[in-house]
């Protein structure tokens, strides 16, 4: 999950919202062949209790996407070094307010989980 827009497709701001998308798709291929399960699919949520960073709380704009790893061993460590402090596009159509221009995986500032199911 993660506060950035990353839309895959669209008509407003189409572009940067794609740049965003593969952006973490490619941070993620640095160590891993991922099997995409669904694509990015947005939500307007409480995002309380589900691992964003104490800077942000209640009803905010999230995208989600699943996706399979070979081989996976269940430690997210790796992964969330791979995907920290990538720079993203932001002033889309995100809502959280004060996001960083960059993933924060970890801390009061993550803006971006990963959740082994």
């Amino acid at each position: 999950m993660t506060l950035f827009d990353i839309t895959r497709n669209g008509d407003y701001h189409a572009a940067d919202q794609l740049k965003n998308w593969h952006t973490l798709l490619q941070a993620i291929n640095l160590k891993s062949i991922p099997t995409i399960q669904s694509y990015p699919k947005r939500f307007f949520r409480n995002i309380d209790g589900l691992g964003f960073g104490s800077k942000y709380s209640s009803y905010e704009e999230i995208w989600m996407f699943d996706f399979d790893i070979d081989d996976f061993d269940g430690d997210l460590t790796e992964l969330k070094n791979n995907i920290d402090l990538i720079p993203m596009i932001t002033g889309l159509e995100e809502t959280a307010t004060n996001l960083d221009h960059y993933t924060i995986a970890s801390g009061d500032n993550q803006n971006i989980v990963f959740l082994f199911l």
